[in-house]
């Protein structure tokens, strides 16, 4: 998949966590992410239990609080760019 625009912020959301201490979560919250956008933009099957199943993964590594935030962080960005980029939703979508 060719999504440069989305893969350049969410690397970006993964080095400061990975900074802070994170090893796993940050890719967990980025799959979650991830999974809710292909089913809010791109109309695909809610797979909210592989949802729940990364968010909840992602607690062994902070709390509960944290991992929401950092979730609604990924999501607000991935969101961003892929509505300021057709052809990367479009990507992303396929």
């Amino acid at each position: 998949m060719t999504t440069p625009l989305l893969d350049k912020e969410t690397d970006a959301i993964k080095q400061y966590l990975w900074k802070q201490g994170m090893s796993t979560a940050p890719t967990g919250l980025y799959l979650a992410a991830r999974y809710q956008l292909r089913t809010e933009i791109c109309g695909k099957p809610d797979m909210d239990e592989e949802v729940q199943m990364y968010l909840r993964d992602a607690t062994v590594e902070a709390p509960a609080a944290v991992i929401a935030n950092w979730h609604a962080t990924f999501k607000k960005k991935m969101r961003e760019v892929l509505l300021a980029n057709p052809s990367e939703a479009r990507e992303f979508c396929k």
